[in-house]
């Protein structure tokens, strides 16, 4: 799941204008601007893990947090994604996974909230008060999100 995150976190800032102007919906370059109407964002390019060289495709509805990935590692072709109630994840030997935990149900409900930019209606989501921090010299406050049924 952290490749997915990762991943989405490098490519959909170009990919959302491109997407919404696709989609005619206007994007004036903010992080929420017009995401909910998309109907969909798909990504298709190279990944790179050490000496491991492959292509992945991801798949997200914009507006329910639904989202399919799927990726080569050499000779193995797999999977991950949310149906919209149930995380799930294919492996090398092809067997699809179903994460049904307690813990995994919560880590699926981030992520979708995530997927969906949830933090553009925060309504549903708790949040910390913010803690001034510091790094490299820039100063920052950081609030922790943890959305309804979700994990920080």
């Amino acid at each position: 799941m952290r490749f997915r995150l990762t991943v989405l976190a490098l490519v959909l800032g170009t990919l959302v204008p491109a997407a919404a102007a696709a989609d005619r919906v206007p994007a004036s370059g903010g992080a929420c601007d017009g995401w909910a109407q998309l109907r969909r964002v798909e990504a298709d390019g190279t990944r790179v893990d050490g000496d491991v060289r492959g292509s992945f495709h991801t798949l997200i509805d914009p507006r329910t947090g639904r989202a399919s990935e799927r990726w080569r590692e050499g000779p193995f072709v797999l999977a991950a994604g949310f149906d919209g109630s149930t995380a799930w994840s294919r492996d090398r030997s092809g067997t699809t996974l179903v994460h049904d935990a307690d813990h995994a149900k919560r880590v699926a409900v981030t992520d979708a909230w995530l997927e969906r930019r949830g933090w553009c209606s925060p309504q549903h989501v708790a949040t910390t008060p913010p803690i001034e921090r510091s790094r490299g010299g820039r100063r920052f406050d950081v609030v922790v999100a943890t959305p309804h049924g979700g994990v920080p």
